[in-house]
C-alpha cells in the first residue's frame, strides 16, 4: 500500500488548520474564560504548527521529489504512519498534561521517526541522484534537522538535574528552534527550488553552491549565538553573533546573485501568483535577516529578553510569513496544491494584520505607546483570515483532485 500525495497533503493542511485553531483558542483567553492551560496549548499548537504542517508538507516534497520511485512502500509507510501517530499523539496529550509522560513519549516518538526518514534518504537514493546541488542541498538540510535534535534530547538531563529553572533549559530549546527555522526548513525550501529548476536542465554550478554552502553554515553557526544572548555573555559573543548575521546575509547574496545573472529563471515563475510568492518569500527571508542580524547588537537583545512579544512576532515572521508561503509556492510549483490568487491574498493579509498588532504589543510598553482598544480581539479577528484562507485552499485542492479522478 503506497501513501498517496494526496492524502499526505490532506493530512499536512489539516494539521495546519488544526494548529491554527490552538493559536485562535490562544487568542481567546485573553478575553474569554476557556477551561484550559495556556500554557498546554501553546505547546499543542507550537508541535502541531512546526511538525504536524511543515515537517510533514517538507517531507511531502522530499518524498515527491526523491524518494517515490526508490523507497519500498511498506518502508515509507512505516515511517510516516509512526510519524502521523506521533504528531496526533502531541496534539491530543499537550492541551492535557503539558509536558509529562505521555507527550514526552510521543515526542520522542518523533524523534525516532525522523530519524528513520533520514535514514530512508541515505539508504534509498541511488548513487547518481546524488550529485545535484538540489539533492545536496536537501541532504545538509535533514542532517540539520538531525542536530537541532541535541535540544530536546538535552532537557531531560537539564531538568533532573538543574531543574526547569535553569538558563540551560532555555538554551536547549532555542538550539532546537535555531537550527530547525534556520537551516533544516531553510535548506530544505532551497533543495526544493533548486530541484525545480534542474527539472529544467538547470543547474547551479558546483562551485558557487559550494560558496554559498560555506557562507550558509558559517552563518547559521555563528548566528546561534544570538539565541543565548539572554546569558549576557561577553562583548565578543556579540561581535560573532553579528559576523553571523552578515554571513547569512551573504550567503542570499551569493544564492540571488548567481541566478539573476541567468536567463533561466522563467521556470519558476510561469505565473503571476508564483511570481508574487517567490517576491513575497524573498522580502520576508530578507527582513527576517535583518531582525536577526539587529539582534545581535547588545540595545537591541536587552529588549528582545524584556519583551517576548519581539520572540514572538519574529517566529510567527519565520512560519507564516517566510516557511509557509515557500512551501505553497512549492506546492503550488509540483501541482500538488490548488492555490487561488484570492486565497493567497486572504491569507498574506491575516498574516500581516497579526505581525503588526504583535509587534505593536512590544513596542507600545517600550516606547510607551497608546493602548489599541480590543487588540486582543483585532488579533483574533485578524487570525481568522488565516483559517479561511488555508481552509479554503484545503477545499479547492480537494475539488480539484476529486474532479481530476472523477
Amino acid at each position: 500500500m503506497q501513501v498517496k500525495q494526496s492524502i499526505q497533503l490532506y493530512i499536512a493542511l489539516g494539521l495546519f488548520l488544526a494548529a491554527i485553531v490552538g493559536g485562535l483558542a490562544l487568542r481567546m483567553l485573553f478575553f474569554v474564560d476557556l477551561p484550559v492551560v495556556f500554557k498546554h496549548i501553546v505547546h499543542a499548537h507550537s508541535h502541531t504548527a512546526i511538525l504536524g504542517w511543515i515537517y510533514l508538507a517538507l517531507v511531502l516534497l522530499i518524498y515527491k521529489n526523491y524518494l517515490k520511485d526508490w523507497v519500498p512502500n511498506r518502508v515509507f509507510l512505516c515511517i510516516y504512519s509512526c510519524t502521523l501517530i506521533s504528531i496526533v499523539g502531541m496534539m491530543l496529550s499537550f492541551p492535557i498534561q503539558g509536558y509529562a509522560a505521555v507527550s514526552i513519549f510521543f515526542s520522542t516518538l518523533f524523534l525516532f521517526c525522523s530519524y528513520g526518514f533520514y535514514w530512508s534518504f541515505l539508504k534509498y537514493i541511488p548513487k547518481e541522484k546524488r550529485a545535484s546541488p538540489a539533492y545536496k542541498c536537501t541532504h545538509l538540510a535533514l542532517l540539520y534537522m538531525v542536530i537541532s535534535s541535541i535540544g530536546p534530547w538535552a532537557i531531560g538531563p537539564i531538568m533532573s538535574i538543574l531543574g526547569a529553572d535553569s538558563p540551560w533549559y532555555r538554551v536547549a530549546i532555542y538550539f532546537y528552534l535555531h537550527f530547525q527555522y534556520n537551516a533544516w526548513m531553510i535548506l530544505a525550501l532551497i533543495g526544493g527550488f533548486l530541484f525545480v529548476l534542474e527539472q529544467k536542465k538547470v543547474y547551479m554550478r558546483q562551485a558557487n553552491f559550494k560558496s554559498f554552502i560555506i557562507f550558509f553554515h558559517w552563518g547559521v553557526c555563528l548566528s546561534f549565538l544570538i539565541s543565548i544572548l539572554f546569558l549576557k555573555p561577553g562583548f565578543w559573543m556579540h561581535i560573532l553573533a553579528i559576523i553571523g548575521g552578515v554571513f547569512q546575509f551573504l550567503a542570499l547574496w551569493y544564492l540571488v546573485t548567481y541566478f539573476r545573472k541567468q536567463a533561466f529563471m522563467l521556470p519558476v515563475v510561469n505565473s503571476k501568483l508564483n511570481a508574487s510568492l517567490l517576491k513575497t518569500v524573498l522580502l520576508f527571508y530578507f527582513v527576517k535577516l535583518l531582525m536577526q542580524l539587529l539582534a545581535a547588537f547588545p540595545f537591541i537583545s536587552n529588549y528582545i529578553v524584556n519583551f517576548k512579544n519581539l520572540a514572538i512576532g519574529f517566529l510567527h515572521w519565520v512560519f507564516l510569513g517566510v516557511v509557509t508561503p515557500a512551501i505553497f509556492y512549492l506546492l503550488h510549483q509540483s501541482n500538488l496544491l490548488s492555490l487561488t490568487s484570492r486565497n493567497y491574498k486572504i491569507y498574506l493579509l491575516g498574516f500581516v494584520l497579526t505581525e503588526i498588532l504583535i509587534f505593536w504589543q512590544a513596542l507600545m510598553k517600550i516606547f510607551n505607546a497608546p493602548a489599541l482598544p480590543n487588540l486582543y480581539q483585532w488579533l483574533f479577528a485578524a487570525s481568522c483570515l488565516i483559517a479561511i484562507s488555508v481552509g479554503g485552499i484545503f477545499i479547492s485542492t480537494f475539488k480539484r483532485n476529486r474532479k481530476a479522478t472523477s
